[in-house]
């Protein structure tokens, strides 16, 4: 009785071998695959962002012209006071700058 269940032993031993070795296959390739989804996954939300930031910057630059039409209306409206107004600031800076 001992001698046979020693003999199947050896053959066990093979077989959880080549389990484990299929296993590890598995594994990899799982981790592999795991991976290139990540990288789908960070690709998809760089382009995103892209998207985002770019609609942002549009967004921007629309209003900062928008602002600088109105600027310009307002200085045409109001030539000398405008004047004045940059004047003044131009002091004020002027003034905190010697400060330092």
């Amino acid at each position: 009785m001992s001698s046979s269940s020693q003999g199947s032993r050896p053959g066990q031993f093979e077989q959880h071998k080549e389990n484990l070795k299929n296993k590890g296959t598995q594994i990899g390739q799982d981790v592999r695959e795991l991976g290139k989804e990540a990288q789908r996954t960070a690709e998809d939300q760089m382009e995103c962002l892209s998207e985002t930031a770019n609609e942002y910057i549009e967004r921007g630059r629309e209003e900062a012209m928008q602002l600088a039409g109105s600027l310009e209306h307002k200085i045409r409206e109001q030539p000398v006071q405008s004047v004045l107004v940059a004047a003044g600031i131009g002091f004020l800076f002027g003034a905190l700058w010697l400060r330092h």
